[in-house]
């Protein structure tokens, strides 16, 4: 009881009022999102991008500060803080999430590259992530681990002085389009390492994923064959690599939390322009009864998903402890996404079924969200080991020592 009262008396009142220069710096971003972005968004509704066209929209939106926003001004970066850039990426998931994920994924790279001690290793592929020309991706989830890093299969092994890798990766995002891979292998029985992998010198490959929804983000299987890294390519200390992948998790969640409040927003942005053009028996559907009942339901599932959603963003740019916050708004806003995204659709009656009309393409984007940075069942069970000191996770409930 005392573990659940702590974390409600926290603060229940958070303004997230905007200064003039954030809204001026998000006023700028939807004229050029609107302009430049969303036709390229309509196009790919149903299927993937080009990656030389990907790589060129990710350079363009380094002028708004994405993929550099993040990183120090000291190592050549914008020094955005987290919740600015947070504001920006839901933007433009509200646009075209595809490539929100896209820049999401470049940007943690080129983050995590930045934070290297290696400074060869900085200075060989940190100026060529700043400018969008290399394209990184984080390689944790083997096939059949699901969202346990540490039933993990893919093993590397010490070769004189390098290490050899061999195993593969699933649901890598960015990875199709990626030119150096930051992967996390057991090198022990509870040990794991992460390495930088180049693709052209050290050489795995990939392999397409086709999901359901969020086609032009690229989503691919790795393969590393016996690919030999040397030991400069370490992550930190060896055997050490898990400590960095937790708090690169919860991170994601928050993004992807942000992600799903973007398309709840496109949601009841089609469901009111979409009721108030569409005219039966001589009047807008906007005056029908459970039409305004649906909106508002739409309404009220997106902005608890934004406040839900900024909370955990606020906490993470302050550098707080944020696995409770972070867990509640991803499994929340994912799966409020979906609602909205249907909800919307029986605005739209038959038409929401056509592709020609976009909540069809929010409702399958919206659906892919629950499942990454751990599924909604995932999270909960992280909110539950927060509030009860007992984790779930393991084969056992063993306390968590809190």
């Amino acid at each position: 009881m005392n573990q659940i009262r702590s974390f409600f008396e926290r603060e229940i009142i958070v303004d997230f009022k905007l200064d003039p220069e954030h809204e001026q710096v998000l006023d700028n971003l939807r004229r050029y999102l609107s302009r430049e972005i969303a036709p390229v968004a309509v196009e790919h509704r149903t299927k993937q991008m080009d990656p030389a066209q990907c790589r060129k929209l990710l350079k363009d939106l380094r002028q708004f500060g994405f993929i550099c926003g993040w990183i120090p001004e000291a190592r050549g970066g914008l020094g955005l803080d987290m919740f600015t850039s947070g504001l920006m990426y839901e933007e433009l998931a509200r646009t075209f999430p595809d490539l929100a994920g896209t820049a999401f994924i470049a940007e943690a790279s080129t983050l995590g590259m930045s934070e290297l001690e290696q400074r060869d290793l900085r200075e060989r592929y940190l100026p060529g992530m700043l400018e969008a020309d290399i394209i990184g991706c984080g390689a944790i989830t083997d096939p059949g681990a699901g969202s346990n890093p540490r039933e993990m299969q893919t093993r590397a092994v010490k070769d004189g002085k390098g290490w050899r890798i061999n195993g593969s990766k699933s649901w890598i995002s960015n990875g199709g389009i990626s030119d150096v891979c930051s992967v996390i292998t057991k090198t022990g029985d509870n040990a794991f390492t992460t390495f930088i992998v180049d693709r052209k010198e050290h050489g795995y490959r990939t392999s397409e994923i086709h999901k359901v929804g969020l086609h032009a983000w690229s989503t691919s299987e790795l393969f590393f064959d016996d690919v030999w890294v040397p030991d400069e390519n370490v992550v930190g200390e060896p055997h050490m690599g898990m400590r960095t992948t937790l708090t690169t998790l919860e991170r994601g969640r928050v993004l992807i939390a942000l992600f799903a409040t973007g398309i709840c927003q496109a949601a009841l942005d089609a469901a009111i322009d979409y009721s108030q053009n569409r005219v039966q028996y001589h009047v807008p559907i906007a005056g029908h009864q459970l039409v305004q009942e649906m909106i508002a339901d739409i309404a009220t599932l997106t902005e608890t998903s934004r406040l839900l959603a900024y909370k955990a963003l606020r906490r993470l740019s302050d550098g707080e402890p944020n696995k409770m916050q972070s867990a509640m708004a991803k499994q929340y806003a994912t799966e409020a996404a979906v609602k909205a995204a249907t909800i919307a659709m029986s605005v739209f009656g038959a038409n929401g079924l056509a592709v020609e009309f976009p909540v069809e393409s929010l409702l399958r984007n919206a659906k892919v969200l629950t499942i990454p940075d751990g599924t909604t069942q995932i999270n909960k069970l992280i909110m539950g080991r927060e509030l009860l000191g007992f984790s779930a996770l393991k084969s056992a409930a063993v306390p968590t020592g809190k």
